[in-house]
């Protein structure tokens, strides 16, 4: 089988990671080409691994390009593809830009596509459209799907495609000491929609209870948005006077396995989260969490026939409720071991890396198939 992947993005944030892997399991089964950015951390993994690749840009200097000089470029490459290929291919747009911007071109083109939404937030009805130009749509939780067909996607072509995480490399430590004061972390974009400033502010609160802890940031900011980069500033000078250095910003980790395993507890206070990939590999990792009750989290942790969680949820954008889970679980080192197992349960049980290839390969043969 032949799958031309078109990726908007040449980094390696929590998507690509996710498609990477995914790809790993494939390889036997499905032969990629990809359209990338020139360069990025994507393009060069994707060379590492022998995948033929086109490169399209989807900036001109600091501007973006307009969506029908994309379409152009990307109708000549995938004629070129076209041409190049024995038998018949798929195309698998992986973001909901990429999508909008192919779902269109392979219409036309008699190509088969599919769309991989992993946001939500508001769609123009222009590009509902468009989007309702592939045939399926991989939603990466129940929560990203019924959002999007609220506001019009075609309910009929949307499928849920949870991500997986490698449970090979995200796993829990077997001799682990327990960090002395603990070792709280977050990990994503330093962004406010990841709610780096309600950790810190839940830091903030804890210290002044008296209730000693570590806290880390892995990460690093992306975006050059004032409201953003005032946030890197303010997470910076929180961590310069927080007493005894124990408020650290690691920046990007080249092993975030290793990481997690330092941990005690994972909090992630993010607004909004279709399924955040960190928390599969915490969970995985055996880390009891604390996280943000938003988007598709309760669909990692929730067991809906038991009404029981490996998660202590809570509201967004609420330093209070965080810094009194934190402290509920720094306190109970029995709940901590308990969550801790049961969210190690739920990744081995339904988010493994394998049961999401194996997943993304049905849904590819039902896009062929269609």
């Amino acid at each position: 089988m032949n799958v031309l992947l078109v990726c908007e993005f040449g980094n390696l944030n929590g998507a690509e990671r996710s498609l990477l892997s995914t790809i790993d399991q494939l390889s036997g089964v499905v032969k990629y080409s990809a359209v990338v950015p020139k360069s990025g951390e994507l393009t060069e993994e994707f060379r590492r691994r022998n995948i033929s690749v086109y490169t399209l840009d989807w900036k001109s200097g600091d501007s973006n390009r307009s969506i029908d000089d994309l379409r152009n470029d990307f109708s000549e490459i995938l004629h070129d593809y076209k041409r190049r290929t024995e038998s018949d291919f798929l195309v698998h747009a992986n973001s909901l830009s990429s999508s909008r911007m192919t779902g269109p071109v392979c219409r036309q083109e008699q190509i088969p596509s599919l769309g991989h939404i992993r946001d939500i937030i508001k769609l123009s009805r222009q590009t509902i459209t468009d989007l309702n130009c592939h045939i399926f749509f991989a939603c990466v939780s129940s929560a990203t799907k019924t959002y999007h067909v609220n506001q019009g996607v075609d309910e009929k072509k949307a499928v849920v495609l949870y991500n997986g995480v490698d449970l090979s490399v995200f796993y829990p430590s077997k001799n682990k000491k327990t960090n002395a004061p603990l070792k709280i972390g977050t990990a994503g974009q330093i962004s406010l929609r990841k709610g780096m400033d309600v950790f810190m502010r839940a830091a903030e609160l804890l210290e002044r209870r008296g209730i000693r802890l570590q806290y880390e940031i892995a990460g690093c900011r992306q975006s050059n948005k004032q409201e953003t980069v005032d946030l890197e500033n303010k997470l910076k000078q929180f961590a310069a006077a927080f007493p005894d250095k124990r408020f650290s910003l690691k920046g990007q980790l080249p092993n975030l396995s290793d990481w997690l395993r330092s941990l005690d507890i994972y909090v992630h206070t993010a607004r909004q989260e279709p399924l955040g990939r960190v928390l599969l590999e915490a969970a995985a990792t055996g880390l009891p969490v604390v996280a943000t009750d938003v988007g598709g989290t309760k669909e990692i942790f929730c067991n809906f026939d038991s009404n029981d969680s490996a998660a202590l949820l809570i509201p967004p954008d609420d330093a209070q409720a965080a810094a009194a889970a934190i402290e509920t679980l720094s306190c109970k080192a029995d709940l901590r071991k308990r969550l801790g197992t049961q969210a190690r349960e739920t990744a081995v049980t339904r988010f493994s890396v394998q049961q999401a290839s194996e997943n993304l390969l049905n849904l590819y043969k039902s896009v062929i198939q269609h």
